[in-house]
């Protein structure tokens, strides 16, 4: 089932065209991957979808309800409430607030509270902690880092971080998963066990996921779907065995190690 439309999309920048008229759908369950050569108009096309950028023209739906709703120009917040989350090139969690709550900020939208159950600490804004404290546990230990729940985020390394950054993206009730470049600078069992993580999150959640990664190992191991980006364009789109053999993206693109990983 089509879950996400995107119709002619460009985003210009001044005079700089960074994404020139893209296209393509997403299925329920797919694992799509984007890749393509550094300045292709990848992350420009996830910040177009996910909100941080507006559209200089072309459409973005979403199926919400059934239905398929305009999310090009609306906000990241209310896309969230759409269920559509990701994470950053860059790891953005709060370095200095624990692990645990890095993840509890994830949660907040999805209850209510006024200003009054805030300030008098109400049954109802107690329940809601209580939910949200067992909520976050939960996630960690998903994760394998419920027991380092009370240290700064900062004090983990950078694979834990990444997965504390996934971790987040989840605990918002997201069943869309946008992931840039996740295993950039990870080393190689880093990577692996990354791989691992994220297989098992796709099946076990029923997630759509879509990732932008240069590690081809870990889009071909992963990835059904793959589109491929240059200079802004879409110049081809298919499965891993297609876009292996495709000569416009060995030329563009992949180069010799399309070689390394089909060995």
């Amino acid at each position: 089932m089509e879950i996400l439309r995107i119709e002619n999309v460009s985003r210009v920048f001044g005079g700089i065209v960074a994404v020139a008229d893209a296209s393509l759908s997403i299925y329920k369950g797919q694992f799509v991957g984007i890749i393509g050569p550094n300045g292709a108009g990848k992350t420009t096309l996830f910040n177009c979808i996910t909100g941080m950028y507006g559209l200089s023209h072309g459409n973005i739906t979403l199926r919400v309800n059934g239905e398929f709703k305009q999310i090009g120009n609306v906000s990241p917040s209310k896309i969230a409430q759409y269920g559509i989350a990701r994470t950053f090139q860059n790891i953005r969690l709060f370095e200095e607030m624990t692990v645990l709550d890095n993840i509890k900020t994830a949660m907040y939208h999805q209850y209510r509270y006024g200003v009054f159950s805030t300030f008098f600490r109400t049954k109802k804004f107690k329940r809601n902690e209580s939910l949200i404290h067992k909520r976050a546990k939960l996630w960690l230990d998903e994760v394998g880092l419920l027991d380092k729940r009370d240290i700064l985020a900062s004090q983990l390394s950078y694979g834990e971080q990444r997965r504390i950054e996934i971790a987040r993206a989840l605990a918002t009730g997201a069943k869309m998963l946008f992931l840039d470049e996740p295993a950039a600078g990870m080393n190689e069992q880093e990577t692996n066990n990354l791989i691992n993580f994220i297989r098992d999150i796709h099946k076990k959640y029923d997630l759509t996921i879509v990732l932008i990664e240069h590690d081809m190992r870990l889009v071909m191991g992963l990835c059904d779907h793959i589109v491929v980006l240059d200079r802004g364009i879409c110049i081809a789109a298919g499965t891993p065995k297609q876009i292996q053999s495709n000569p416009s993206v060995i030329a563009a693109y992949l180069g010799e190690e399309v070689n390394d990983v089909k060995d």
